[in-house]
């Protein structure tokens, strides 16, 4: 009679059905079939008689099991708790929060004469309709002309709605009425968003390192003279066109004298013949 689960007083201890999504459970009798609470949703099921229609709220529990999944009347079935969390790889739970699995319950027990009142208007995951407020303005910058005014969600995520529609207000600000700062290298006033974009892409006084490697660090605005005349590790051409492509400039000396093929050389018999080069 006083049982939470099977029991029939109106003034026993129940738990919120919405608590119970997470859950893996056991469907009685058997005590054989497993299954992992998906969703939960209350429903308005009609009662039809000769004099009147009635409808009456239907708990209901979106279980998976290994073979099918189904809803299940959360009332009219018993069955036994095993464990919060699903541990199987292709289960479609995800839970991210890394203290859900201590936080069993999410709404302590409830007077069963009371649930319905629980269930409608302060249960944490009962529906609610966002408002909305800036995200009527803007909304066709956020979500192409989708409000989030008059969406669903749980009670207990409308602080995480809230707090989107917060950064997102505080983005379409700065956006609107920038705060400035100034560069460091060419003073010029810049929207705080783009200062550094500024710094690293269009400045021209800003110093950047040399692509060739050479560990020099210089102006953006004569980073291209350097390059051409004056970088030691700039590539340049053998003036004897030996066809070897990988000299640096401060390497092309001893290129010269002592690696490239068309160097000349003496002949080692001694004939005297100034014509010949090392790959002769």
């Amino acid at each position: 009679h006083c049982d939470s689960w099977t029991g029939s007083c109106p003034q026993r201890l129940v738990r919120c059905p919405s608590n119970l999504v997470g859950w893996r459970i056991l469907l009685l009798p058997d005590y054989q079939t497993e299954g992992v609470v998906i969703r939960y949703q209350r429903e308005r099921e009609l009662v039809g008689s000769q004099n009147k229609n009635d409808f009456y709220n239907v708990d209901k529990l979106y279980i998976k099991f290994p073979s099918k999944t189904v809803w299940v009347d959360y009332w009219s079935n018993e069955f036994v708790l095993v464990e919060k969390g699903d541990k199987s790889k292709d289960s479609p739970l995800v839970h991210e929060d890394e203290d859900d699995d201590d936080k069993l319950f999410c709404c302590s027990w409830i007077l069963c004469s009371s649930i319905n009142d629980h269930i409608n208007n302060s249960c944490i995951n009962r529906s609610v309709f966002l408002k909305g407020k800036a995200d009527k303005k803007y909304g066709n910058v956020l979500t192409d002309n989708v409000s989030f005014a008059g969406h669903k969600v749980a009670f207990k995520d409308v602080k995480k709605a809230a707090d989107l529609l917060s950064d997102f207000d505080g983005y379409i600000q700065d956006v609107e009425n920038p705060i400035h700062g100034y560069c460091d290298f060419c003073g010029s006033e810049i929207p705080v968003l783009d200062l550094e974009m500024h710094k690293k892409n269009s400045c021209i006084y800003a110093l950047v390192r040399c692509p060739y490697g050479c560990g020099i660090q210089t102006q953006r605005n004569v980073l291209k003279e350097h390059l051409e005349d004056f970088c030691p590790k700039r590539p340049v051409q053998c003036p004897r066109n030996c066809g070897d492509k990988d000299v640096w400039a401060e390497e092309l000396e001893d290129h010269i004298a002592m690696k490239c093929c068309l160097r000349p050389v003496e002949c080692p018999l001694g004939c005297g013949d100034l014509t010949l080069n090392f790959s002769t």
